[in-house]
């Protein structure tokens, strides 16, 4: 009783809520620790067996895809095998080989136009960076993912990410910045009807609202998600929440509303199909309900809870869990006074912890008949509770049972193949031997170590074989790229030549023909100004009188539609007119106008046109238009697009500004 007093009753005990919050945890956090996943099934597994846990169905369903895909065949099966060589190293916990692996199948899935695939790879790759404790490489990649979900509009992609980042907040226990993302992903998935998304979404918000004291804000969030849960047919998800909910209830002092939802939870895994995992999921569910009836002084229907818990672990062979059900039962009856019950209870689970040296006369059985997986299970388990048992009560048999257990797991793992966990094992028993004043020579070691590393070598260069493979076929399929871009180019090239050539050739005749036209026409040499009427063509004839007349008559005809424009139409007025949008209102074309005007009136486009508004603007000026308007805005009216412009090509025609002629006027 010494050492129940001393290790059981402070734990479940020692406060109000104490046990709740440790069964909280255990249902209603560590899905945030394997972001937005799955509570695990086993509890007390170490951080190598949590990880496999979440990554290895990945890989598998990766490589169904891969599988199941008919185009770029030889890509994608170099690509499963990468897959598989990364289950390898994962399970070995080689994290830094893996996300080269991984990352290396982000470039392929790329180069392949594959989008979900490289969506799945980015996912995948931003869990191993979590698991290696890169947190910022996995909030890079999701943020990268995120940005991608976007672009490619699609609003699921995108909620998985933004919940997978807000998991990354959370690990770093900054929930400043989770809690906006998690909102802002509930948007997306609202809108998109993605209810599973958006029921894992509520889960998250309610164990941040928890965590920032707000019960009420949790206990509304969990219950939507439940009840999405519920809509998607999702049981096991649904009775989850409800356990964390019961919790959630449970510290608000709810406890009725608690134990309503821990009996759902029941309901619920009873109606999943039987497996190992559903009974121990069962079994967590009854000891929920336990807790509720003890908080509410139910002591009768608590002891019931914990032994329906006892007797579903039992089915399973759970002998870990079953003594957490029996110390359960026992903490009742030392707080009923029953200490005799108490000492049988506690002598119960003291027995099932002993039963080591049957699950390892066990896993020798199992091994004889070659069954090295259910051997290596087996043994595990009995290394497992030998461990908690030797930390719980310091007893030398168990640690002898530790030791046993120890030394038969390395024997199966090195015969089942998997090296490194043996040398782990090895490692162990030497730990546990020399707390025995027992010795463990370093041969053993060394030799698995050796194995190992061989092994290991092995492994690394078939896979840098298949990485040269692959590295070939990409560059030949680069080579032929690059050849068929270059032919493209030599071909595109001598098209633009041929097109210039052709071009050069028409613009030179097109100029032979315009100075033809140029020779016919007699050129006259006016001053700078604006031309009168009767000089309008008067250089054409004279000693080209033996030209062609039609030559002639086009540019006559041309030179009086130009002054029709600009003296009966005003043309000029029209402050974005151009050189073009003359041509094209006189019928011909840019380079032939502007010619006629170089060399009829010795100027260019802008100061002819510039000419007539300057005229007009003298003639409005004379008529006394200065006394209702500014200058600027005679100018506008006139044609020209500012003030200052007005001003420059006054004065240039004139030799005035338009403020002294203006002065020049008045005094007169």
């Amino acid at each position: 009783m010494l050492v129940h007093n001393t290790l059981y009753y402070p734990l479940f005990y020692s406060g109000k809520y104490s046990y709740r919050r440790i069964f909280f945890f255990c249902f209603f956090f560590l899905p945030v620790l394997v972001m937005g996943g799955e509570v695990s099934s086993e509890q007390g597994k170490d951080r190598l067996s949590g990880s496999e846990c979440i990554l290895l169905p990945e890989l598998m369903q990766i490589g169904e895809k891969l599988v199941s895909s008919k185009k770029n065949g030889d890509l994608y099966q170099m690509t499963m095998a990468r897959f598989e060589l990364a289950g390898y190293y994962a399970r070995n916990q080689r994290w830094s080989i893996v996300n080269q692996l991984v990352k290396k199948s982000i470039k392929v899935a790329r180069y392949l136009g594959d989008y979900s695939l490289t969506s799945d790879f980015m996912l995948l790759a931003a869990k191993v960076d979590l698991f290696s404790g890169n947190t910022s490489g996995s909030e890079r990649t999701l943020e990268l993912l995120i940005n991608k979900g976007v672009r490619e509009r699609d609003p699921g992609r995108q909620a998985q990410a933004m919940i997978a980042l807000a998991s990354v907040y959370q690990r770093r226990s900054d929930g400043g910045l989770a809690w906006p993302l998690l909102r802002e992903a509930a948007h997306i998935t609202s809108e998109s009807n993605l209810k599973r998304e958006h029921a894992t979404i509520l889960h998250q918000m309610g164990i941040i609202s928890r965590d920032m004291g707000d019960i009420a804000l949790a206990a509304r969030s969990l219950t939507e998600s439940s009840s999405l849960f519920g809509q998607e047919g999702d049981k096991k998800n649904q009775a989850m929440v409800n356990i964390a909910l019961g919790a959630i209830l449970s510290e608000a002092g709810l406890y009725k509303a608690a134990l309503g939802y821990d009996n759902q939870a029941v309901e619920l895994y009873r109606k999943l199909p039987v497996s190992v995992h559903q009974q121990r999921l069962l079994g967590y569910a009854l000891n929920a309900v336990g807790m509720s009836q003890s908080f509410l002084g139910n002591v009768e229907a608590a002891r019931q809870g914990y032994l329906e818990a006892f007797q579903t672990w039992a089915k399973i062979g759970d002998v870990k869990n079953q003594v957490f059900a029996v110390d359960n039962m026992a903490n009742i009856a030392i707080a009923k006074g029953k200490m005799d019950e108490a000492e049988g209870l506690l002598a119960t689970a003291f027995r099932l912890n002993g039963n080591l040296s049957k699950d390892i006369q066990s896993a020798v059985l199992l091994h004889t008949k070659s069954k090295y997986h259910e051997a290596i299970h087996q043994t595990d388990s009995a290394v497992i509770f030998a461990r908690a048992a030797g930390e719980r009560f310091l007893s030398i048999g168990v640690l002898s049972l530790a030791l046993e257990a120890y030394e038969d797991l390395a024997k199966y793992l090195r015969l089942g193949g998997n090296l490194q966990e043996a040398i782990l094992a090895l490692d162990q028993w030497k730990v546990i031997s020399d707390s025995l004043n027992k010795g463990l020579t370093a041969t053993a070691i060394a030799a698995l170590q050796i194995e190992y590393d061989v092994r290991l070598g092995k492994e690394t260069i078939n896979y840098l074989n298949q990485e040269m493979v692959l590295q070939a076929k990409l560059l030949d399929r680069k080579t032929n790229y690059l050849v068929t871009v270059g032919i493209a180019f030599f071909l595109i090239l001598i098209l633009a030549v041929m097109l210039g050539i052709q071009v050069r050739r028409r613009d030179q005749a097109y100029a032979v023909l315009l100075q033809k036209n140029l020779e016919i026409m007699e050129i006259n040499k006016p001053s700078i100004g604006v031309p009168s009427s009767g000089s309008l063509g008067s250089g054409v004839a004279g000693k080209h009188a033996g030209e062609p007349q039609k030559v002639i008559v086009d540019a006559q005809g041309i030179m009086r539609r130009l002054q029709k424009a600009m003296e009966a139409e005003k043309i000029y007025r029209d402050s974005n007119m151009t050189l073009p949008g003359l041509a094209q209102h006189l019928g011909t074309n840019t380079s032939y106008l502007s010619r006629l005007i170089n060399v009829e009136y010795q100027t260019n486009f802008n100061a002819f046109i510039n000419a007539y508004r300057v005229r007009e603007a003298c003639r409005l000026l004379q008529d006394g238009a200065a006394d209702s308007r500014t200058l600027e805005a005679l100018g506008q009216q006139v044609g020209f697009n500012s003030r200052a412009s007005f001003h420059t090509a006054f004065k240039r025609v004139t030799g005035l500004t338009p403020g002294i002629f203006v002065d020049q006027i008045r005094h007169k």
